[in-house]
């Protein structure tokens, strides 16, 4: 019996509906035409997320550990427990939690301090040191780990924000090519990766009002990536030797499983501060308004007083990521200018507003290789300098 999911393959950001037939030696994937895809030895088979106790379940494959295959289907995750019983089991559900939870409970108390007082030292040096085209390739593979979980959505908006990208970067200097991505995700979020990948959530875009809040928030995020932010920011969350153990090879599957962290990571008040700067910067030079950007970190604020609310909690996302939005907000309406520009036209924040809609591109099904986007992009850039 074959039951349906969902299917990335590990070498682009595109989702594929599939068929799954599971055995009791090997699992075979078919596309909707039956043609096969793929084939998973069924004891290479694991959780990619053995923390998580509900919603689908989230499979990799120990021989191509960038795979996925996401299982919805309730019959085919009761055959999948009844083949591999571990999968059943969670973190919190083994019998090791207590002892795992004492042991690192100990080691905590002995090392968390050095670690706080090493680590972001040495991230900073260690950052700026590290080859651009070893960053770029941490994003790239950051961010098809991420397209496993949040389709990259396609469609005409996707140019009109590649336009807007350009020029927020013809006013300076910047060192590193920009890569924008809008994922279909519940959560309402914007934040840089590694080697100039931005991800903008479409449910941020949702809260936006238009185009020149979007510029703010891209400003800010190549703010990030100007400073080095996203690469220190790893470098501090992983520990430096875990960090240069994954990138030279021999930790390399451990990497698709860090884009979440990346996602959740919260910048200091002091990063933020100096991406704000570089952001507003960026702004002034190309005249958007930068008043927008402060419009938007006012609503923000707003609804930061009220995150008890049940019915704004997944927003909330955004305030623990980019914290202190009321007095960034005050910082940026003292900027405001008479000879701006917009930056965008309606007709492209209509198309941007739109890209996620299952109308505009059905998010996930036509998506790119991520490769693939970022090289158009880098070369775009270069055809117009």
């Amino acid at each position: 019996m074959q039951f349906p999911a969902i299917y990335f393959d590990g070498r682009s950001a595109k989702r594929h509906d599939v068929l799954v037939d599971i055995t009791d030696r090997i699992v075979r994937i078919f596309d909707l035409s039956g043609t096969r895809l793929d084939t998973w030895p069924l004891k290479k088979i694991a959780r990619t997320h053995p923390i998580i106790r509900s919603g689908p379940l989230r499979l990799r494959n120990r021989r191509n550990p960038t795979a996925r295959l996401v299982i919805a289907d309730e019959a085919a995750i009761e055959r999948f427990f009844e083949l591999l019983p571990h999968l059943r089991k969670t973190f919190y559900t083994t019998r090791r939690f207590a002892n795992t939870a004492l042991t690192l409970a100990v080691i905590t108390s002995l090392v968390v301090t050095a670690s706080y007082l090493a680590i972001p030292r040495l991230a900073k040096p260690i950052a700026e040191a590290i080859p651009y085209e070893l960053e770029e390739r941490i994003g790239r593979t950051t961010m098809r780990s991420l397209a496993a979980d949040w389709p990259v959505c396609e469609g005409e908006g996707i140019h009109a924000i590649e336009r807007l990208v350009r020029r927020l970067q013809s006013g300076r200097v910047q060192d590193f090519g920009i890569s924008i991505f809008v994922v279909d995700s519940p959560s309402s979020n914007a934040f840089a990766l590694p080697g100039g990948m931005v991800i903008v959530t479409d449910s941020l875009i949702e809260f936006m009002k238009d185009g020149d809040e979007l510029a703010g928030v891209l400003a800010h995020e190549i703010g990030h990536v100007n400073l080095h932010h996203p690469l220190e920011g790893m470098l501090s969350q992983l520990g430096v030797m875990l960090f240069l153990n994954m990138v030279s090879g021999s930790g390399s599957g451990d990497l698709v499983e860090i884009g979440g962290m990346i996602a959740a990571t919260s910048y200091s008040r002091d990063y933020e501060r100096q991406a704000d700067e570089e952001g507003f910067a960026i702004l002034i030079d190309v005249q958007i308004d930068a008043t927008a950007y402060g419009r938007l970190l006012e609503r923000f604020s707003e609804i930061e007083a009220r995150l008890a609310d049940q019915d704004i909690l997944a927003i909330a996302e955004l305030f623990r990521t980019h914290p202190y939005s009321l007095e960034r907000a005050e910082i940026a309406m003292t900027l405001g200018r008479l000879d701006t520009i917009p930056a965008m036209t309606e007709a492209d924040w209509a198309l941007v507003s739109a890209l996620c809609a299952k109308e505009e591109n059905g998010a996930g099904d036509s998506s790119e290789d991520v490769n693939g986007r970022v090289d158009r992009e880098r070369q775009s850039g270069r055809d117009d300098s």
